[in-house]
């Protein structure tokens, strides 16, 4: 991953623990590092529009940033996300 795309990825994380509490996020998603991991892999299978993502209301930004963390599943890299698809995916690569 490029360094501008990691950049955006820590931007994804910063507003998220603006709008929700850091430690509930740790305690209920696992580490920063993790979330970061999870939002990686989602941008690998869903060509994310992080732009789009960073620039939307808090209500479509949770729906992808919490979609992606709940649903990925850590047991392989990249994760999978089982039936989810976030609304600010790209197109296919």
């Amino acid at each position: 991953m490029k360094k501008e795309g990691f950049m955006k990825l820590v931007e994804v994380c910063d507003r998220a623990e603006k709008i929700l509490a850091k430690e509930w996020l740790n305690q209920t998603y696992g580490s920063r590092m993790s979330r970061m991991m999870d939002l990686e892999s989602a941008d690998q299978k869903f060509n994310l529009r992080l732009d789009d993502l960073l620039n939307a209301d808090d209500e479509n930004f949770l729906h992808d940033v919490i979609g992606i963390w709940k649903n990925s599943n850590r047991e392989t890299y990249p994760c999978t996300f089982g039936l989810f698809v976030p609304r600010f995916a790209g197109e296919r690569k």
